[in-house]
Parts: structure tokens; C-alpha cells; sequence
């Protein structure tokens, strides 16, 4: 009997850490990364959800739950589009921001003010040495960091 009160009080609490940590994410600040694919420009920006990994490999797909065309990874080389969106009250009354890019745990930029929605387009590193590249922001809401998945693609068919 101790046991299964002790095992559903474990559930319980991993139900409301789970439940904690989707509200958290939600009410962050968002970064979101978009590339320019060689072979789909018609598609215009391609967004990149890295929790595709598994399923896509580096290649493109429509995926309608997704909004359109995703694909899991930056490649060296492609235009890319980082967007900072605001989430909270605080985040969308034009409060300034910052907004910061790591490289291998190092700041390449140093942070500088912004205001939400921020967005800047760059181009992939083709350095193989430029690793670990992360997009960081500090609000109103705190501090929030994402990586930029980067890797081959596949070339298109």
C-alpha cells in the first residue's frame, strides 16, 4: 500500500512539473529560427524545429501541424533569420532588451538593447570550428537561451 500511495504522489508531482514547465516555456520570451533552403526558394523561410531530429535528418518537409515547410537543422552557408518575439505583458510593452550571440560558450556579439519583436537576418557560419552557436536574450521575464541546431542537409532531389 506504501508503495503505490508513494508511486502516484511520484506521478502527481512529475504531472505538475510537467504541467510547470509547458506554462513556464509558453510564457517566455520565444526565439525561432528560419532558413532559406537551396532548392525551395519558393517556400520562402523554412522553420527550424530541431525536436524534428529524428523524423527529418536535415532534409526538408511540409508538415501543416508546423505551420508549412520545417526542417530540423541550419546548413553551413544558408541565410538565416532569428526572430525574438515577445510572450508576457511586460515582454510587449516595448521594454528594452538584450540580445546577445555565443559561439562555443564565448559572446561573439556583445549584448546590445533591442526592443520585441526583434529579428535579424545573418548567414551560417562555413567555419566547421564556429560550433555551438546560441542565440540569447535577458527581458523582463528573465533570461532565455536557444541553440542553433546546425549540420548538413541532404542535397535536394
Amino acid at each position: 500500500m506504501t508503495s503505490i500511495l508513494s508511486s502516484l504522489k511520484l506521478r502527481g508531482a512529475l504531472l505538475l512539473l510537467t504541467a510547470f514547465a509547458g506554462t513556464a516555456s509558453s510564457e517566455a520570451a520565444s526565439i525561432r529560427y528560419d532558413v532559406k533552403v537551396v532548392g525551395y526558394s519558393s517556400a520562402g523561410w523554412i522553420k527550424v524545429v530541431p525536436e524534428l531530429r529524428s523524423l527529418l535528418g536535415g532534409r526538408v518537409a511540409y508538415l501543416p501541424q508546423y505551420g508549412g515547410w520545417v526542417t530540423d537543422r541550419a546548413a553551413r552557408g544558408e541565410p538565416i533569420r532569428t526572430t525574438i518575439s515577445p510572450n508576457r505583458a511586460p515582454e510587449r510593452q516595448g521594454t528594452q532588451v538584450f540580445v546577445g550571440l555565443r559561439v562555443n560558450g564565448r559572446d561573439v556579439i556583445q549584448p546590445f538593447p533591442a526592443t520585441l519583436t526583434y529579428s535579424n537576418v545573418r548567414q551560417v557560419s562555413t567555419d566547421a570550428s564556429v560550433d555551438n552557436i546560441s542565440v540569447w536574450t535577458t527581458t523582463p521575464a528573465g533570461y532565455f537561451e536557444t541553440r542553433v541546431p546546425v549540420g548538413s542537409r541532404p542535397h535536394h532531389p
